[in-house]
């Protein structure tokens, strides 16, 4: 995994959009859409719980949780 920083206002912007989910909401993640290729593009959503897959690594030096899909 590369360095990624989340500057304190970002966590508390995350933080703002994710006390207004569902229960089922557990985080968000970070992942790259069609990577290596031209139309790449990096995305970020919101993670279900019970939707962790083999190659999510769990972020937990943040105030919530966050997934990045390590492929």
């Amino acid at each position: 995994m590369e360095e990624m920083t989340i500057t304190p206002s970002a966590e508390d912007y995350l933080n703002d959009l994710l006390s207004s989910q569902d229960d089922d909401t557990d985080g968000i993640k970070i992942f790259v859409s069609e990577p290596g290729t031209p139309r790449a593009e990096t995305c970020i959503a919101y993670a279900k719980k019970m939707r962790i897959f083999l190659h999510s690594v769990k972020l937990t030096n943040l105030s919530f949780h966050f997934l990045e899909e390590n492929l």
